[in-house]
């Protein structure tokens, strides 16, 4: 019974991310979304498929923007930028 209540949760975030890339594909325009979605469905059916979560959020990163615990950011090369952090109080 574990087993399965465990392929259901597996099956349950992998739905979840798809449709969290579809409609950001959708509103932000994904260039690489497809390659997104083949990482996450792998190689078998939805149950069985594990995402590497590395490589989700390196393909992620190719886009506009990215979905990062909960809100949208714009990553940058050196990984420091945060959402809110352009345009700070460097003027003052």
């Amino acid at each position: 019974m574990e087993a399965l209540n465990g392929m259901r949760h597996d099956y349950a975030v992998s739905v979840g991310m798809v449709v969290s890339l579809r409609v950001a594909e959708e509103f932000l325009g994904f260039s690489e979304s497809e390659r997104v979605l083949s990482a996450l469905e792998g190689a078998g059916s939805p149950t069985s498929a594990r995402a590497d979560p590395r490589e989700v959020m390196r393909l992620a990163r190719m886009g506009k923007k990215a979905w990062y615990g909960g809100r949208w950011s714009w990553p940058s090369p050196g990984g420091s930028e945060r959402p809110g952090s352009r345009g700070g109080s460097a003027g003052s």
